[in-house]
């Protein structure tokens, strides 16, 4: 018995292709920039400091905890699987924490 030969039939043209091609080529890329990120625990500036005299700067750790890291490389992560920037200074955000209690004291 002989098998006829389907006709192959294309979903997508090729236009659409190179477009989805390109598409999945910038998100590995945000993905890569993500993880390179994370990998190296960037952590955003406090612009807070140990001293009133500004030389001694305080870590990310230090003012936020170890939450605060996590939440951190948390939205790293989570913005770039939906497709947005995963830079780390876009997250800082200068709640109320151990770190200002320490400096009003001081």
């Amino acid at each position: 018995m002989k098998h006829k030969k389907h006709k192959k039939t294309w979903k997508h043209t090729k236009e659409q292709l190179e477009k989805i091609v390109e598409r999945q080529q910038q998100r590995v890329v945000r993905m890569e920039r993500a993880l390179t990120r994370i990998e190296a625990w960037e952590m955003p500036k406090t612009d807070l400091f140990w001293d009133g005299a500004k030389m001694r700067p305080m870590s990310y750790a230090a003012a936020f905890g170890s939450n605060g890291e996590r939440d951190v490389v948390r939205n790293i992560a989570r913005s770039a699987l939906s497709g947005g920037t995963c830079e780390p200074e876009l997250y800082y955000s200068p709640e109320p924490s151990f770190a200002d209690k320490f400096t009003e004291k001081n």
